[in-house]
């Protein structure tokens, strides 16, 4: 009776996905990994739950700055020079004020060892319900709120607003205007004139990262914030999926290892397979040295006659090695589409 006392006040966070959103992006997450045989079967989506966490609810301003990088190369054409923006230049700029509403789970003894990658992550709260609406979700209370229950925020305080941040810094960093002036590409008098025109245009970035800094401006309030949590058994063992009821669909938890995987990449495979070959064209790779010895000490004709031959053998050497990786690669892909089938069918019933 205590807790229901306690909790009777508490603002509880709606979910803002689906119990079927969590589901998809299982699907989506999960399907790059090795799944033991059997393991996919081993899943009951009917088992899915919602689970509420004890956290505190941030309310303030951040500001900062934004990094990002050019994604391909573009081109653009100024005073008839075509000017050319290679890939991977880095580019930024400043981030304006922003106000934020943000609730952080609670980091104790209390907290689920499953939600603890969730305490660096802000839930970005707008609608919110009494203590009631958790049993009328058919949803369940865990962890408690005793302790220090601020030491979320006061660890991860700003990588949670950086974070808050990204998608903010993203738009800033796609923006066309925004671009060519960070490159100085183009004055900013005439990107003002401009603006009408770039405001329908999209720059292509990546990589894009904040550097911020945050002032809380109201006295941290005790919030529940929604999860969505998948529990099944394989081998005897417990595995938990979890994320929180965000629209970000960060799915985390545990997949069960695949046994005796102790080759990860397909060049450390091919490097088990094919030891001979790998060693035979580690020796006459650098072969082609000797074309520059012989070009001084014979001459020109018999250091090209040398480098043709060089490069035949080289090649020769390689492509068994080329051809086995691209055939390991496919083999990833295949394999993934075949674990995101399976997964499809078990949770989704498709």
């Amino acid at each position: 009776m205590d807790e229901i006392k306690n909790t009777q006040q508490v603002l509880v966070a709606v979910p803002q996905t689906t119990r079927e959103d969590f589901l998809n992006w299982i699907v989506t997450n999960c399907a790059s990994y090795k799944w033991p045989k059997g393991a996919i079967e081993c899943i009951d989506p009917d088992k899915t739950r919602l689970v509420f966490l004890w956290g505190n609810r941030f309310k303030g301003y951040a500001e900062g700055g934004w990094t990002a990088k050019v994604n391909g190369t573009h081109k653009v054409t100024v005073n008839k020079n075509e000017v050319q923006i290679k890939d991977g230049t880095p580019y930024s700029g400043s981030l304006p004020q922003v106000e934020f509403d943000l609730l952080v789970i609670n980091d104790n003894q209390a907290t689920p060892y499953w939600a603890k990658d969730f305490t660096k992550v802000g839930f970005n709260g707008a609608n919110f319900q009494p203590e009631a609406y958790v049993s009328a979700a058919g949803g369940t209370i865990e962890g408690d709120n005793l302790g220090n229950s601020l030491t979320s925020w006061m660890k991860y305080g700003n990588e949670i607003t950086d974070d808050f941040l990204i998608p903010i810094a993203t738009d800033l960093s796609t923006n066309t205007a925004m671009a060519y002036l960070a490159l100085n590409v183009l004055p900013a008098e005439v990107i003002q004139k401009s603006m009408d025109m770039f405001s329908s245009m999209k720059f292509d970035s990546r990589d894009v990262g904040v550097t911020s800094r945050n002032s809380v401006t109201e006295d941290p309030t005790p919030v529940l914030v929604p999860f969505y949590l998948l529990e099944f058994q394989f081998e005897g063992k417990s595995w938990r999926l979890a994320m929180m009821a965000d629209k970000r669909g960060n799915v985390r938890g545990q997949v069960p290892p695949v046994k005796n995987a102790d080759k990860i990449t397909p060049e450390e495979i091919v490097e088990e397979e094919m030891p001979g070959k790998i060693k035979q064209a580690k020796m006459i790779k650098w072969g082609w040295i000797l074309a520059i010895l012989l070009l001084f000490v014979v001459n020109f004709t018999v250091a090209v006659v040398y480098l043709i031959a060089w490069f035949i053998g080289y090649w020769f050497f390689k492509k068994p090695i080329k051809d086995r990786i691209k055939e390991l690669r496919n083999q990833e892909a295949d394999d993934s589409r075949r674990t995101a089938e399976l997964l499809r069918k078990q949770l989704l019933k498709k």
